[in-house]
């Protein structure tokens, strides 16, 4: 796997424009150069703030929640709100106050099922995932989810580098997590992650889950590097929230992909089922399906009414018609 310090470093507006012009494909001239000035801006200040995250420093922290004492008490409701509200129709509205890691019926289920979705930054994850929190009654896993309750992840520029360490803390790893009151309540789950590193899943997730006796299925997002890249610059500047472009393509880059397939080889038999799916399709398209072991629940919950083995959606014949 490669190592984040393989990531090119934008550094100048040189180094930028060769990005842009050989990653993104932006050929015209104020394109290219409004391009340039915001990756700039986002790549300032990126590691300065990510090595000085929240959860341990107090340097960036919003003036409200600095001390340690005002950070636990908003680390708390941050885990409270997760676990006791419903996720909204769309995560971009989830705030401190509103919405959860809940399904949109509010109803959980106690089957003990894991569903682990892999794919690269921006290749539609959240889509998949939130997905299979409805139709499974899951809980959503997302450290995303806790980042945006979080006051840095809005009002400082990178927030989300800013609090990353303790958004996945309070999700995954701090004395108490969202995780941990999951697994206590056999409650089903949706954990997804870039999947860069198919040892960490591994090590982390499936086989932890398999000896508590979770069924765990994983589910490929693929889509190809460019693209992948490509479509974070976009949502970047619909946003305004950065993610290292060089990482996404120089280090993530199709290793969700090959991750997919060495655990297939190798692990396959702590899983009940695989799943692959392609988002290389047009916006609002479904995506399609690539592949289906034992999964149909899955498929279905996905593409949604009769497919094919592609996974294009078969339309109904109205009565009376052909």
């Amino acid at each position: 796997m490669p190592k984040p310090d393989a990531a090119r470093q934008l550094t100048t507006d040189t180094r930028i424009e060769e990005f842009v012009c050989a990653i993104l494909d932006v050929t015209d001239s104020d394109e290219r150069q409004e391009a340039i000035n915001l990756i700039s801006n986002g790549e300032s200040r990126l590691k300065d703030l990510s090595e000085n995250h929240t959860f341990t420093y107090s340097d960036f922290r919003d003036h409200r929640y600095k001390t340690n004492d005002a950070r636990e008490i908003l680390r708390q409701k941050v885990y409270d709100e997760l676990i006791t509200i419903k996720r909204p129709e769309n995560d971009e509205n989830i705030r401190l106050g509103t919405g959860g890691a809940l399904p949109r019926s509010g109803i959980l289920k106690k089957e003990r099922k894991a569903f682990i979705v892999i794919g690269p930054p921006a290749s539609g994850k959240s889509f998949f995932s939130n997905k299979l929190v409805d139709a499974f009654g899951a809980m959503m896993l997302d450290s995303d989810y806790a980042k945006r309750k979080l006051p840095e992840y809005y009002n400082k520029a990178n927030g989300a580098s800013l609090v990353h360490e303790e958004s996945s803390q309070i999700v995954f790893k701090y004395n108490y997590n969202v995780l941990k009151y999951s697994l206590q309540n056999n409650i089903n789950i949706v954990i997804p992650k870039i999947g860069n590193s198919f040892a960490d899943l591994v090590n982390e997730f499936v086989q932890p889950l398999n000896e508590i006796g979770y069924s765990c299925f994983l589910i490929l997002i693929e889509l190809d590097r460019f693209k992948a890249t490509q479509r974070a610059f976009n949502r970047f500047k619909e946003t305004n929230r950065y993610v290292p472009l060089a990482m996404i393509f120089d280090v993530y880059g199709n290793e969700p992909i090959l991750s997919y397939y060495r655990i297939k080889e190798s692990y396959f038999n702590l899983f009940t089922g695989f799943c692959h799916f392609s988002n290389d399709v047009k916006r609002g398209d479904k995506p399609l399906l690539v592949e289906n072991i034992n999964a149909d629940d899955i498929v279905d919950a996905v593409l949604g009414g009769a497919h094919d083995e592609k996974g294009y959606t078969i339309p109904s014949i109205e009565k009376g018609g052909k």
